[in-house]
């Protein structure tokens, strides 16, 4: 959490809910530890939260709509603590601001307008969205600091600023719809290693939801950027999913943008990501702004094979088998591969992988879906009875994306047996490929999930005094957490010890 901000000390709920009673009900209390708590995943109580803290810490009264974003107060506040030092302002200057997709709340340009008298251009696509943001403007008397402007789903900077005179702004803001579709945002993608949300997410349809996500959504800014140049110092959105910031970054780079940087917002349980880059060499604050150098990721090794005379001649292995192997698992994961070089002196042969998809994730869950359909299959085989009961008369087939298909020798006379029988396998069947569609990163901008760059050589080309054949796995660019699961997808398949 920013150092500025002011709940770094979490509120006190009891004496909270004292001097805003419509808290009260929602005020619990943990008799273990002899602490008040609120149950942020209860829509009431968050909007209560939410609307006592913004009336009592900033003096704003504000409707929130219960089929709306309800927002969060400290989030929302970092994301303006930041531009603060993105901008190096003092409450003294006449800032001019966008907000792009104000929501129902208005809760930057509100929280930003009375804490340091910023001006703000709030867009919005949603009609009902407009009507409430309007009213909240409205009733804390901030028009003329905030002007909302209806616009058309698609137009995102370039159209809206078409008619303002205004000829610069100093920043433009963002909280992107951050799910691809509606069985995104209901968790469909969310991993077991992810923990569930503590809070409710009450939005609705283009609030949350964008085609391609926020990816998409920020790349599109990102070419209006383009178009706009100066006219805006500087550019800003924040990104809900780690994976999306390496991902806009590249987008950056593409677009010959060289001057950006990022930031993560930390609030109790929940983390966001920011960006924010700029066409303005005069930009206040610019230093920050700078294209930093990432840290270096080290390369990885695995050994695949140990030499020696005999193992060698007994089991033919040598640098070509061994590739050959690291080949075929690529083409499994479907990792694109393309060679780079060889070197027959030195015994080594490199390419650089690209893949677009996860494939290589979750293979344990994948194992243990299998064995539970086999034995599904097995148990209901055995209560149909008779000859199609046996083994030779049902085989299951596994194919390279390991979904299910199931044959039949002989055909099952009882048609509510061979009912009971298929309903058990559609619905293992299903829950296998419910994991293969998490496992699978979607990328609807073409760009790669990961690339990388593989040696496969002796051990003499890596100064290793061992006789044995290694792979290197070194970072292009991408997801860096995906290549390390790649490389302990790798280590789980190839790697041997002495």
């Amino acid at each position: 959490m920013h150092e500025r901000n002011r709940y770094k000390i979490s509120p006190n709920f009891e004496e909270l809910a004292r001097k805003f009673p419509e808290l009260q009900p929602f005020v619990k209390i943990n008799k273990k530890r002899n602490k008040c708590f609120i149950n942020f995943r209860d829509s009431n109580a968050l909007s209560a939260v939410t609307r006592a803290l913004l009336k009592i810490d900033f003096n704003l009264h504000v409707e929130l709509p219960m089929d709306r974003l309800i927002p969060t107060v400290p989030l929302r506040l970092n994301y303006i603590h930041w531009l603060e030092d993105l901008i190096q302002t003092t409450h003294n200057d006449d800032i001019f601001g966008i907000d792009i997709g104000t929501g129902a709340s208005c809760i930057y340009p509100l929280l930003a307008a009375r804490m340091n008298g910023w001006n703000f251009l709030a867009t919005e696509v949603d009609q009902r969205c407009v009507h409430y943001a309007q009213k909240n403007v409205t009733i804390n008397d901030l028009d003329e600091k905030i002007k909302i402007k209806m616009v058309a789903a698609q137009d995102i900077l370039c159209t809206p600023l078409r008619n303002e005179n205004r000829q610069q702004y100093d920043f433009c803001m963002c909280n992107p719809p951050f799910f691809i579709d509606s069985l995104d945002a209901k968790g469909a993608n969310r991993t077991s290693v992810r923990p569930q949300p503590k809070s409710v997410c009450t939005g609705k349809g283009s609030e949350i939801i964008y085609d391609g996500g926020e990816v998409e959504f920020v790349k599109c800014i990102i070419e209006d950027s383009t178009q706009l140049q100066s006219r805006v110092k500087c550019y800003t959105s924040m990104l809900g999913k780690k994976s999306s910031l390496d991902h806009v970054i590249a987008i950056l780079k593409d677009k010959n943008v060289r001057s950006y940087t990022t930031s993560i917002f930390s609030q109790g349980n929940t983390a966001r990501w920011s960006v924010a880059w700029s066409f303005c060499s005069d930009l206040p604050g610019n230093e920050v702004n700078k294209q930093k150098d990432r840290k270096a990721m080290k390369p990885m090794y695995i050994n695949i094979a140990y030499l020696s005379e005999e193992i060698s001649q007994l089991k033919e292995i040598n640098l070509e088998t061994m590739c050959n192997r690291v080949i075929k698992l690529c083409n499994e994961l479907q990792i694109n591969l393309e060679p780079k070089s060889t070197n027959t002196e030195e015994a080594r042969q490199t390419f650089v992988g690209t893949a677009y998809t996860n494939t290589w994730v979750h293979q344990r869950r994948k194992r243990r879906m299998l064995l539970r359909q086999q034995n599904a299959s097995g148990s209901d085989l055995e209560c149909c009875g008779g000859t199609a009961a046996t083994t030779e008369s049902k085989k299951l087939k596994l194919d390279t994306n390991s979904n299910l298909s199931f044959y039949d020798d002989k055909e099952i006379d009882n048609e509510s047996q061979n009912r009971t029988l298929s309903t058990s396998i559609v619905q293992s069947s299903q829950e296998l490929q419910e994991i293969n569609a998490n496992d699978i990163v979607s990328n609807t901008s073409f760009q790669a999930l990961l690339q990388f760059s593989m040696t496969i050589a002796k051990s003499q080309y890596f100064t290793s005094t061992d006789n044995s054949i290694v792979m290197q796995l070194e970072f292009i660019e991408g997801q860096k957490d995906a290549l390390h699961q790649l490389c302990q997808y790798f280590r789980n398949k190839l790697e041997v010890k002495k």
